[in-house]
């Protein structure tokens, strides 16, 4: 027997196993698509030279903007970035193993378009440069996903490491705990270590964000706190509010922030510009109720300065809660 190097050799080989030419095989093409595609999942799945389940590490990598005047370096760290044609603004940052460098610039929450040839001003250095003809790529942070290798056949957990999941030095509340209460199997109720372990848990968190801890969406919206739970708001090109339909505001107008405290504070909005809206405008065209609504343009979707306060507002309580707690078990 020849040996198979292909995907129509293989569905021949199945189908003279089977008995044809002498026998007539009745299966539509799809079926013989489907029944291969789950005989190289089996083997995928169970033979030894198929997956091979790994940890693989990948580093939020932040946007690049490019510049042409070289000065990059005297942009300061935080400040907000604002294009003179664009309007587009971004903030200025660095990642642990990059920093920006001569026409290279590290940044991040960009809104909006940077446009090739227009001057950036940084908001709190003054500092003025020119962008280049490619101005900017976004990077991992502002796509809101990663681009996974092809050598990766699937992922089933992301786990995130943040500074306080990481940390291992002995003013850590963790080690502390342990130190304390756990020195010998008898020292405390295993109820008490549970509920406090918990609560750090917790704790982490609403500091650090809960992003990567639910596999969907719904997932996410179903197990967060109601406090992260708002609506957005929409608006046409003019800055006007525009109402959406019951139907199409129920798909569509829930939100949920999961970004960790400092994120939230540091956003006076989280908005969704109109490069994004684009399938959603089509949507409503194509399934609006009424005329009113298919005529229907969205240019921004926004969760607005109150709404970002009363999120703020509920963590706060609960880790004010948390603490309360935390004294009373103590004392």
């Amino acid at each position: 027997m020849a040996a198979i190097i292909s995907r129509q050799g293989l569905i021949d080989y199945c189908l003279r196993a089977l008995g044809e030419p002498i026998v007539e095989v009745n299966c539509d093409d799809s079926q013989l698509d489907d029944r291969v595609d789950e005989a190289l999942e089996y083997w995928r799945q169970y033979h030894w030279d198929g997956i091979e389940k790994v940890y693989l590490k990948h580093q939020i990598q932040a946007s690049e903007l490019y510049l042409t005047t070289g000065n990059a370096t005297s942009f300061i760290l935080s400040e907000i970035l604002t294009g003179s044609i664009s309007g587009a603004k971004a903030v200025v940052c660095s990642e642990t193993s990059r920093k920006s460098d001569n026409n290279f610039l590290l940044m991040k929450n960009v809104v909006g378009v940077f446009v090739a040839g227009e001057t950036v001003t940084g908001a709190d250095s003054a500092t003025v440069a020119t962008l280049d003809t490619v101005p900017y790529k976004l990077g991992d942070y502002d796509k809101k996903y990663c681009e996974i290798p092809d050598l990766v056949y699937g992922i089933t957990r992301v786990i995130p490491f943040s500074s306080s999941s990481n940390s291992k030095n002995m003013f850590d509340l963790q080690y502390q705990l342990r130190l304390n209460d756990l020195y010998n199997l008898t020292s405390t109720s295993i109820i008490y270590y549970k509920t406090v372990m918990s609560h750090l848990a917790l704790l982490d968190l609403e500091l650090n964000g809960y992003l990567g801890l639910y596999k969907t969406k719904d997932d996410l919206y179903d197990n967060l706190p109601s406090y992260r739970k708002t609506n957005w708001s929409f608006y046409d090109v003019y800055g006007s509010a525009v109402p959406l339909p019951p139907d199409i505001s129920e798909l569509f107008g829930k939100s949920v922030i999961y970004q960790s405290i400092y994120e939230i504070e540091n956003n006076s909005h989280l908005i969704i510009t109109s490069q994004y809206l684009e399938k959603f405008n089509e949507f409503i065209t194509k399934h609006g109720m009424d005329h009113a609504s298919k005529n229907l343009r969205i240019h921004e979707a926004r969760i607005s300065d109150n709404e970002l306060n009363k999120v703020i507002d509920g963590i706060k309580s609960r880790i004010q809660e948390f603490l309360d707690n935390l004294i009373l078990v103590l004392e």
